[in-house]
């Protein structure tokens, strides 16, 4: 700003501005604001009621050491990293490239894909937490040439790997730009997480009208079909991140009203709206003075007897309690799920109108687990499949000290407060010290049981002596 300074010092004197500049210079009085107070946010953002895609808050950021859970490592999709450099180099061409293959597939233009893309443009921006000006940031090319690269990411595997390259017209994707990124499964798994980052994304609305147009089935008749692009994406992502037991997969999501893909994807784990009441218990059984919201870990459940097991299904809001056994959804800890589950857990506590499924699934995790021989004990019974390379045990408890909880939702409550009960319960402790001492020491058994007999034969024997009509 204006004013004289002493070199090595920052100047605070304000110049006041001519007639006509004082837009100008009022701009630049608010950078400087933002600079010198780091109250302020760095950057404006949206108060829009439809806005769905955000900044990773910093807490989330790294939590387990050097991985990065906001960053794409491949390739940018949106806004929001589409300046970086390094990415551009990697996949600009590419995204380039499947937006052609699209056009040649389908024997159209571009300008068709702009004129239906242009009128979203406004309700698209106001999706974004960030301030965005679509002249700054090309959006306008953004949504339509990373929309049609995500289509062109989820038709391509679908078709090759889950219905298999006879089944799908090797002709088809003869010369396809994603094939030699296909050969390289690690790179593929890669652009995949890329894909579920929460400031990855672009408006579910604009997936909606690119797919409409982009015959990704090679069917006119089924092109226009939006239950197809939800079939394809959740046979995709299943696959992918290893969800099984799911049936009807397009009504769910269908019903869900998806925002962008990560939403999409988080509802696969979800059940279907409407049909949580076998969960929900009678809330007025729940004492009013109850606090905890936590249980202790598995390895002092396990004093009381109780134990966990997985359920049939990947169904995040099924986690239920019956006659001392914890049954939840088995997740499997790898690159691809952890950053997954992170931002998942970042939309939920991000976005305010949505579920808190998955923040209730990583509370319970960060309670049952405070040491390697919990993770142990989970992995044994199934629970758990671990393969990350860092420690889980931190990545479980950094991810559960991001959460914070809404108080109104009912189901976690519940199930703190019928494990505690369970493990207070005196009874069952003594019982389960019991069975350990003796059910797992045969020759302990056995000796009880010998003298029990010796017992039994000792009194009938007194007592046979005693009456004299025997």
């Amino acid at each position: 700003m204006g004013g004289n300074s002493v070199e090595g010092e920052t100047s605070h004197l304000i110049n006041i501005p001519e007639e006509g500049d004082g837009g100008g210079q009022a701009q630049k009085m608010e950078e400087q604001m933002r600079i010198n107070n780091p109250l302020l946010p760095s950057e404006p953002t949206v108060t829009s009621e439809d806005r769905c895609i955000f900044k990773l808050p910093e807490r989330f950021r790294k939590m387990n050491g050097k991985t990065s859970y906001d960053a794409p490592q491949i390739v940018s999709i949106g806004p929001l990293h589409s300046r970086k450099h390094e990415l551009q180099i990697m996949t600009k061409q590419l995204k380039w490239q499947c937006l052609e293959y699209v056009l040649k597939r389908n024997k159209s233009n571009l300008k068709r894909y702009v004129d239906i893309i242009r009128p979203l443009l406004s309700k698209a921006t106001e999706c974004y937490s960030k301030k965005i000006n679509p002249d700054d940031y090309d959006f306008l090319e953004i949504m339509v040439v990373d929309g049609c690269f995500i289509l062109e990411c989820l038709g391509f595997t679908y078709f090759t790997y889950k219905l298999g390259i006879i089944q799908s017209k090797k002709e088809d994707w003869d010369g396809h730009p994603l094939a030699p990124i296909a050969m390289e499964r690690v790179k593929l798994q890669q652009i995949y997480r890329d894909l579920l980052l929460l400031e990855n994304q672009i408006p579910f609305f604009v997936l909606v009208k690119l797919f409409e147009i982009s015959n990704m089935t090679f069917d006119s008749k089924d092109s226009k079909d939006i239950s197809l692009l939800f079939m394809i994406s959740a046979e995709v992502f299943s696959s992918i991140l290893g969800i099984r037991g799911y049936e009807d997969y397009s009504s769910r999501l269908q019903e869900h009203k998806c925002l962008h893909l990560l939403h999409m994807v988080r509802s696969i784990f979800i059940r279907q709206p409407g049909h949580d009441e076998a969960m929900r218990h009678n809330d007025k059984e729940l004492p009013l003075a109850y606090i905890p919201v936590n249980i202790p870990s598995i390895s002092k459940l396990r004093r009381a007897g109780i134990k966990v097991k997985p359920r049939e299904n990947d169904n995040f809001s099924k986690v239920n309690f019956e006659h001392g056994v914890i049954e939840m959804p088995k997740i499997i800890l790898n690159d691809l799920m952890c950053s997954f589950l992170v931002n998942c857990v970042a939309f939920e506590q991000s976005h305010r109108k949505c579920s808190q499924h998955f923040s209730v699934y990583a509370l319970l995790l960060d309670c049952l687990v405070n040491t390697a021989g919990d993770v142990d004990y989970l992995c044994d019974y199934g629970v758990i499949e671990n393969y990350i390379e860092t420690d889980a045990v931190t990545f479980i408890n950094n991810l559960g000290k991001c959460v914070t909880f809404d108080w109104g939702y009912f189901d976690f409550f519940w199930l703190c407060y019928r494990v505690n009960a369970y493990y207070q319960n005196r009874l069952h402790r003594h019982w389960t010290s019991f069975k350990g001492e003796y059910f797992n020491k045969p020759w302990l058994w056995i000796s009880a049981l010998v003298a029990f007999v010796l017992l039994v034969l000792t009194f009938l024997q007194t007592y046979y002596a005693m009456d004299p009509k025997h």
